[in-house]
């Protein structure tokens, strides 16, 4: 009795510090020329060191950098993991990509990408306007704040390193109406510093609070807010359509709205 009540006592200490819940993770995409002449946007998904890696590339200026991206950018960060934290293995990702781009591309693209570990631990990483928005209890708890060129701190940054925001139809700097991107190599040839590659980052424990997940590219934020995007999805789920479905009507709501940009939309659910 009395091994067998510490053998109780012993597995009442340890097992909160093992255990895991575990998590089933999946996913529905959808995209759309739209009404521009060519698509540029492309979708990623890898198994990554026992994790889910989802990434939603905006080309502009063509897409060759957003595809170069697609087939690429997971690998990358796999090699960047060996001995470093998740955040150094994003920043030495994209690092990476952006070396390369400038050295074999003209055009450009935004970067939203969401890693979920094997700690159930969400991780974001994101240069320019297309957007990451975490469900918590059926409202948007969390949303990428976008790399626009009048955004305060981007705008700041930029005039200090000698750049110009100025008015077109939207706000840009060199041409561009985001403040970061991969590629672009005429925007950033001689004027360092102005449009950067370099990351921001941010990570949240998921719990069963969290029961999706979307990525997508600016076709979608242009004319829904994350409010919306989120209430349509939850919608979505409990009428108990497909999240390829759920994806499409993200998509279609957006066009009908206004909407003329390339648009991608991945939907990512989390079932405790």
């Amino acid at each position: 009795m009395k091994i067998r009540i510490l053998l109780v006592s012993l597995f009442i200490l340890v097992a909160p510090a093992c255990l895991v819940a575990k998590l089933k993770i999946t996913y529905g995409i959808s995209t759309h020329q739209n009404k521009r002449p060519y698509q540029e946007d492309t979708f990623d998904y890898a198994d990554v060191a026992g994790g889910k890696f989802f990434a939603v590339y905006d080309g502009h200026g063509g897409a060759q950098v957003s595809s170069f991206l697609k087939d690429n950018m997971h690998t990358y960060f796999l090699q960047c993991l060996a001995g470093k934290t998740i955040q150094q293995a994003f920043e030495c990702t994209f690092a990476r990509v952006e070396d390369y781009a400038l050295n074999h591309y003209d055009d450009g693209s935004t970067a939203a990408v969401a890693y979920v570990d094997k700690d159930n631990v969400l991780h974001y990483a994101w240069t320019g306007d297309s957007r990451v928005v975490l469900e918590c209890n059926g409202k948007a708890c969390f949303a990428t704040d976008d790399h626009k060129p009048d955004r305060e701190d981007e705008k700041a940054r930029i005039e200090k390193a000698g750049g110009v925001v100025w008015f077109h139809g939207v706000w840009r700097v060199n041409g561009l109406a985001v403040s970061r991107s991969i590629g672009d190599k005429k925007a950033k040839t001689g004027k360092e510093g102005q449009i950067i590659a370099i990351p921001e980052y941010a990570q949240k424990q998921l719990t069963s609070d969290n029961q999706f997940l979307i990525v997508a590219s600016d076709g979608i934020w242009d004319t829904i807010s994350n409010e919306e995007a989120v209430v349509m999805v939850a919608q979505g789920l409990q009428d108990k359509k497909s999240l390829d479905a759920i994806a499409q009507m993200l998509q279609n709501e957006a066009i009908a709205k206004g909407s003329k940009d390339n648009i991608t939309v991945c939907v990512v659910e989390f079932d405790w």
